[in-house]
């Protein structure tokens, strides 16, 4: 099973940013892989944030959305 966070864009002022990422960090810390996933992110963030284009959820997999 493997956590995707999806958010409309991966920009530090964006409000679900920093939650998303302790949500995240957490998720790990209790042995849950997770994935980022946006339709835009900054271009410092292009290795850790994959392009929503290609994302593809596995039966068994949990997707989560982050609105602002």
């Amino acid at each position: 099973m493997v956590i995707h966070h999806l958010l409309p864009r991966f920009v530090a002022d964006a409000a679900p940013v920093p939650l998303a990422v302790d949500l995240a960090w957490l998720l790990r810390r209790a042995q849950l892989p997770s994935l980022f996933w946006a339709g835009a992110c900054e271009p410092r963030w292009k290795g850790f944030v994959r392009p929503l284009s290609s994302l593809r959820v596995a039966q068994g997999d949990v997707l989560l959305t982050h609105q602002v």
